[in-house]
């Protein structure tokens, strides 16, 4: 294998500048800049919801072990969402990736109850993190929306973003139920 990261610090950045996997130099306020640290962020976020998932020891609960599994291939494929907007010609997602998010959320949110009202996000340290990932998911998604208004992407990285928020949400509520079955909810 090569290494690919030998430098961290190259300098080239200094006057607001960066270039993308293809060569091509970009402004680092372009909206394919944006899409790339947004999906970045979403991956750093995710990290701390795998991180606290390790805090509830994940190999004692077969559902946790099944998000925490769940978690992982999301992030993995999050590097293919960021090769795909950094080589702009390339795809990497697949529909296989979309179907695998979907595959989760059919499955387990039959194991929820129907909700009455919004959820209060916060039950437990788990299920914070997954509301924040769920959040950061839709913000990724708006980035590569108007990216896409602008320049186009492929309709699997858009479908796959998209499904990603209602995946953490489903999430956010089965981690919070391992504390309580009580799910906090607004009250009008």
């Amino acid at each position: 294998m090569t290494e690919r990261l030998t430098r961290i610090t190259t300098k080239k950045g200094d006057a607001g500048e960066t270039s993308i996997a293809s060569g091509e130099q970009l402004s680092k306020a372009s909206l394919r800049i944006n899409a790339i640290g947004e999906v970045d962020e979403l991956n750093a976020a995710l990290g701390l919801l795998v991180a606290s998932l390790d805090a509830v020891h994940q190999a004692d609960n077969e559902l946790v072990g099944q998000v925490y599994q769940f978690c992982r291939d999301v992030q993995n494929e999050l590097f293919n969402v960021g090769g795909e907007l950094a080589l702009p010609q390339q795809h990497f997602v697949s529909e296989e990736g979309v179907a695998h998010v979907d595959a989760f959320i059919t499955k387990h949110n039959t194991q929820l109850p129907p909700l009455k009202e919004f959820v209060i996000p916060g039950q437990n340290l788990p299920s914070a993190h997954a509301h924040m990932v769920r959040c950061i998911a839709r913000r990724a998604e708006r980035s590569v929306v108007q990216l896409h208004q602008e320049e186009g992407v492929s309709s699997q990285l858009l479908s796959y973003l998209n499904r990603l928020s209602d995946a953490f949400f489903i999430v956010a509520r089965l981690l919070g139920r391992l504390d309580s079955q009580n799910e906090p909810q607004w009250r009008r």
